[in-house]
């Protein structure tokens, strides 16, 4: 019987149609992604045009309130808004339910193209996200 070389997982893996394809035309993949989505963003406002807070809401309200903020925004035609969920520091356990599911939600919105991009913003350590809309 012969041996078949072990294929390492750093260096191939499988693309969304099951292909073998090798890690480094993932990488340029997401880099490129990355780089038209710089460009598709060029002319958003760097700061936001609404906000939403959202400290002291229960997880479910939380999810509610940002589903009918982020139409309200698009019917509003805007294109930057901001999520502000807190840290978590007066959470159970100290864990950051409410920041996690709504990270959670936005990657959804992002995935059905609702929103272009989210990040979670570097200035609030982790306490809001800046979400950037289709419009």
């Amino acid at each position: 019987m012969p041996h078949k070389p072990k294929q390492r997982r750093c260096e191939q893996s499988r693309n969304r149609h099951g292909e073998i394809c090798a890690y480094s035309d993932k990488v340029a993949y997401v880099t490129s992604y990355r780089g038209k989505l710089k460009r598709r963003l060029r002319g958003y406002p760097r700061q936001p045009q609404e906000t939403l807070d959202l400290h002291r809401c229960k997880c479910q309200e939380a999810l509610s309130k940002l589903t009918q903020f982020i139409r309200d925004s698009i019917n509003a035609r805007l294109k930057t808004i901001r999520i502000v969920t807190g840290r978590g520091l007066h959470s159970v356990n100290g864990k950051a339910i409410l920041r996690n599911a709504i990270g959670f939600r936005l990657e959804q919105m992002r995935m059905t193209r609702t929103v272009h991009d989210y990040k979670l913003e570097k200035s609030s350590k982790g306490g809001s996200y800046m979400v950037y809309l289709r419009g």
